[in-house]
């Protein structure tokens, strides 16, 4: 199975994106859980756009660029076919979260939320999107991205990286 790539390293240098690709929307104090579900993504085949690998959008944080920082967030939501927001108790103090949720909503991508660990309860603008309770939701939902022919030796190799992430994950969501 070919792995997925983190947009985000060559959002800028290439225009043949193509595929699947899910943003990953956080608060910046979730950045440990939103690297291991990133690469929990791209490991299942499906790439990513995570922020923190956006050197322009980095460079845009660290000049205080407000434009550029909206011009990057918005770029990488344009090249993705999928948001999902990790909700969080940071993420009530976010101002860029509720931002890329209508962002994707106006420009149709396919909305999903999970709720991570110590959190019971998704934000009103997210229960009428797609709503991930745990470990099991995200694996299904991961599966439902793909929607190309798994051979029985991919799924063996699906099986083995479930088991290999399902611990390191829930140490940052519900079963």
């Amino acid at each position: 199975m070919t792995k997925g790539i983190n947009r985000a390293y060559s959002l800028f240098e290439s225009n043949n994106l193509s595929g699947h690709c899910v943003f990953i929307s956080h608060k910046y104090e979730d950045m440990d859980a939103a690297r291991i579900i990133s690469k929990y993504i791209m490991d299942s085949g499906i790439d990513v756009y995570l922020d923190d690998n956006d050197t322009g959008l980095q460079k845009a944080v660290n000049n205080n660029d407000s434009e550029r920082i909206v011009s990057c967030i918005e770029t990488g939501l344009q090249n993705s076919t999928h948001i999902l927001i990790l909700v969080t108790e940071n993420t009530r103090n976010s101002w860029w979260v509720p931002y890329e949720t209508g962002y994707a909503k106006y420009g149709n991508k396919s909305i999903a939320s999970l709720l991570l660990k110590n959190v019971y309860e998704f934000p009103d603008y997210l229960k009428i999107e797609t709503t991930l309770d745990g470990y099991s939701d995200l694996s299904k939902y991961i599966k439902s991205i793909k929607n190309s022919y798994q051979t029985l030796l991919e799924s063996i190799l699906e099986s083995e990286r479930d088991d290999l992430y399902k611990d390191i994950l829930l140490e940052y969501i519900n079963e």
